[in-house]
């Protein structure tokens, strides 16, 4: 097994992290394809993802993505401006001046 070398403490020699003494399973990425070794037995008909895999897909901020905005184009004044979901085709959007005038009619 690799070593884990930290701020030049090798922590599997020291046995600091008993995790990787684990008995580990081989299992196939379902984004990849590749095979890898995880630290539970696979279940059949759940994705298993290998560690580049889950990183590059893994949620930040305690499991909420970050915050994104879309681009629309107002249905009441026509300006080009963003709102932070995504709209639905066929529903119009109003940007933030426009909902603030109809919300307080």
């Amino acid at each position: 097994m690799s070593a884990f070398i930290f701020f030049g403490i090798d922590f599997y020699r020291t046995k600091l992290y008993t995790w990787m003494d684990k008995k580990m399973f081989k299992a196939i990425c379902a984004e990849c394809g590749e095979e890898c070794n995880i630290p539970f037995e696979p279940v059949d008909g759940r994705p298993v993802r290998c560690a580049d895999c889950f990183k590059k897909n893994h949620r930040r901020f305690g499991g909420r993505d970050r915050r994104r905005d879309f681009n629309i184009i107002c249905a009441e004044c026509g300006k080009t401006t963003t709102v932070p979901f995504k709209p639905v085709q066929g529903k119009p959007v109003l940007c933030r001046n426009c909902f603030a005038k109809k919300s307080v009619n």
